[in-house]
Formats: structure tokens, sequence, C-alpha cells
């Protein structure tokens, strides 16, 4: 609860460069829990409709406007949006400011409901690892459809959300957690019909696989509390 309160008082006095950026990954959160150790991270940040270049197709193709990472990465990380185009949308802060969007839906029929959907295509750190960890926020005028995906899968949890006053733009966060870290993931978020996007990021972590001394002492620590409990008993 005080995390939501907190991320709201941020909506609500932040500038609209800075409201995409308001809620922190975990591993920010915690930097130094044991689960993050020699973690690799990347942020990726899609603000408006820089970078963004409609395809003709009804599609829009989107290079993030800033992003960083700290390993070696592959290529650069994209959005492909589906059944979208650039518009202009009453902004949210201030509100009713006009501001360029990624808009979801209306492309050929504007009288049919198809909705709409983004592909975010991430690179990974090239060395084998254990787990990685996706973290979203998106910033629009309605909610995602259903939960995210990826590809590979993992497991998705959505998390806050904090709304603009005097608007219907909101921003929400969620996370998707796979088991290992493939070369790179597609995340997949389906919106409805007439939906406006005016920022996304993400964040992720790539976790390494422990190393055998690692592996080694924690099954010695697990051997000698086995040893342990059955001595008291």
């Amino acid at each position: 609860m005080k995390r939501f309160l907190f991320a709201l008082m941020l909506l609500v006095c932040a500038g609209q460069a800075f409201a995409e950026d308001i809620f922190p990954a975990p591993w920010q959160i915690n930097p130094l829990d044991p689960q993050w150790a020699g973690g690799q991270t990347l942020i990726a940040k899609w603000e408006g409709v820089h970078n963004a270049t409609p395809t003709g197709t009804g599609n829009v193709f989107q290079y993030p406007a800033v992003w960083n990472c700290t390993f070696p990465p592959a290529f650069t990380p994209r959005i492909e949006y589906t059944n979208a185009q650039i518009a202009t949308a009453p902004g949210f802060n201030p509100p009713d400011v006009p501001i360029e969007t990624i808009h979801i839906g209306d492309y050929d029929t504007p009288s049919d409901p198809i909705g709409g959907g983004i592909d975010i295509v991430i690179c990974n750190n090239p060395l084998e690892g254990s787990r990685k960890v996706i973290h979203i926020q998106v910033t629009s005028d309605k909610g995602y459809t259903g939960p995210m995906t990826s590809s590979p899968s993992g497991t998705f949890t959505p998390g806050a959300s904090g709304g603009y006053p005097g608007t219907t733009w909101y921003t929400y966060e969620a996370t998707i957690d796979i088991p290992f870290n493939p070369p790179f993931e597609t995340v997949h978020i389906n919106f409805p019909d007439s939906t406006d996007i005016s920022e996304i990021v993400v964040k992720t972590i790539c976790v390494p696989v422990p190393e055998p001394s690692t592996l080694a002492l924690g099954f010695c620590g697990l051997v000698g509390a086995v040893v342990l409990f059955r001595k008291r008993r």
C-alpha cells in the first residue's frame, strides 16, 4: 500500500518525461538480495513516438529512445505494434495537452473492435544463465487484456498501478520470470481497440549460473542441517 501511494504521489507531481519510470524493478528495491548476485541488467525506454516507424501495413516498428545494458548486446531491443499507427491524443501531464502516441486498433476499420498488440523483443546476456526476470511499465489510456506472455514462457505477475488525476491515463507494472536465460525473448501484450500508448519501460536482469563451489557449499550446508536435525531428534 505504501508503495502504491508513493507511486501515485510521483504521478501527480512528476513531469511527463519522468512519469513513465516510477516503479523500481525488484533488484532495484533490494539490490543486496542474494538472488540478484552477479546479475547483468538492461534498461530500455520507449517514449512517445521517438524512433517509431509506420510500416504501411497497419503496424509500427519502434526502437527505444534510450537504453543501456551491462553486457554486450546482440541487437537493439525493439517493439513491433500490430494494428497500430502514430496518432495524437489528449495528454496526461498536464491533462488535455495533445501528445503523440502509438494508437492500437482502428487502423483499417474504425468500427471493428479487433484491438491489437505489441511484441517487445529483448536481447540477453550471451553467457549461460539460470534465470531471467523482466520488469515492464506501460503508460496508456487503457489497460492490457489478459496476462502478458513471453516466448520462452515464464511466470507472469501483475504489479502496482497509478492513475493521472483528471485523465483516463495510468502507468502500471508487471514482471515475467523465466527459469533460464534464453538468447533473447519476446514479450507479447494484447490491448483493446482504440488504446493510446505513450511510454514503455523495460528493465531486465540475467542471473548467472551459480559457480560449482557455491553449489557445493550449499549442498554441504544442506547435509549439515539434516545431520544436526537428526541428532536433535
